[in-house]
């Protein structure tokens, strides 16, 4: 697999360190005199060959394409009307913003019908223009593969600016034949409901509101990973517990003795423990983390061959226990309001039985 012959292609990096570049001499050569130039002949201005234009997508492709997101006002009004003529208004408008969500699930630029119409116009707008067809078709053509992919939400995000975009000009176009009202409308509509979602995308909230919020509103964020999901939504419980957890891990280290500490390394199963281990680490004395999740894998063992491991990640100790000598539960990853995969014990392996240079292939995960 490929997975397997990348690692072979960067095996003698460990470390990684960049090549020295050595700039040529600059060499500097007079310019010799010159007469000055003749004053230019007079030309006829030759209008620019006109650009042919590109291929025409067949309308009943665009119309299957579009046709998911043409049913979606309709059936997210419906359900908002239904909820509202029962009494539920907070529901209704769940249930609408819902029915967006999942017909377009790009995480929370498109979480409300202002922005939904945006995205839309731009989309008709690209299409509609042989010199900007091309963008629009490959909008609705990664749009179509990363859904039959069943990629993550969030992968659209950076391809919605040139549909929100051509949204923008396509509505000033509409507006600017209406009336200055259509153009107050859309905007005052845009803000307000900007402002209702707003604690979906910013953390402008505490926890403590933020979850008298999403009771009030019936309001969520789109789940972004298939886990169990805490007291808070997942990108906010990624903003909690770190530092926590590396200073339980430095007052253990600096526990140790000299000699132990220099022959320590600090293993993070994820990348996510390691960027937290990168970022506080220093300011605790500790030594960077290593660890062999995606791409934190091509960074290496660094100088470690057979060290004692501060392990952080790991959900239980099955694993370590036939690689060590020993296995000891110092310390603990629990902050109430992290996100549940971030609640482990913190374990300190002593007496390795591999040697992490010569078996460092052996441990990359890309799960």
């Amino acid at each position: 697999p490929v997975a397997d012959a990348v690692p072979l292609l960067l095996e003698p990096a460990w470390p990684m360190v960049p090549p020295a570049r050595v700039a040529p001499p600059l060499v500097v050569t007079p310019l010799a005199p010159s007469a000055p130039p003749e004053p230019p002949a007079a030309t006829e201005l030759v209008p620019p060959a006109a650009t042919p234009p590109l291929a025409v997508v067949p309308p009943e492709i665009v119309a299957l394409l579009l046709l998911p997101g043409l049913l979606v006002p309709p059936v997210g009004v419906g359900a908002a009307v239904f909820w509202v003529a029962a009494g539920d208004a907070g529901r209704g408008l769940k249930a609408f913003t819902s029915v967006l969500i999942v017909a377009c699930p790009c995480a929370l630029v498109i979480s409300t019908p202002v922005s939904f119409l945006a995205a839309l116009a731009g989309t008709v707008w690209l299409l509609q223009r042989p010199r900007f067809r091309a963008i629009g078709v490959a909008f609705l053509a990664f749009y179509v593969l990363m859904e039959a992919l069943g990629a993550k939400n969030y992968y659209l995000g950076s391809i919605y600016p040139m549909v929100f975009a051509a949204g923008a000009v396509a509505l000033e176009q509409w507006s600017a034949r209406r009336g200055r009202w259509a153009a107050d409308t859309f905007v005052g509509l845009s803000v307000a409901l900007t402002l209702v979602t707003l604690p979906l995308a910013l953390p402008v909230l505490s926890p403590d509101n933020f979850e008298a919020y999403t009771r009030f509103t019936h309001l969520e964020q789109p789940k972004f990973e298939h886990q169990l999901q805490g007291p808070l939504p997942q990108i906010y419980a990624d903003m909690f517990g770190w530092p926590e957890m590396v200073q339980t891990t430095a007052t253990f280290y600096h526990s140790l003795n000299p000699e132990q500490q220099r022959n320590t390394a600090i293993w993070a199963e994820n990348y996510g423990v390691g960027s937290a281990f990168y970022f506080f680490g220093p300011r605790h004395g500790l030594p960077d983390p290593i660890g062999a999740h995606q791409s934190f894998y091509f960074w290496g063992p660094r100088d470690y061959h057979s060290p004692g491991l501060i392990v952080l990640g790991a959900h239980d100790d099955a694993g370590l226990r036939r690689i060590c000598d020993s296995v000891q539960v110092v310390g603990r990853s629990d902050h109430p309001l992290a996100r549940p995969s971030e609640h482990f014990d913190i374990y300190y392996c002593r007496g390795l039985h591999i040697d992490l240079q010569a078996d460092w292939p052996k441990h990359k995960h890309f799960d």
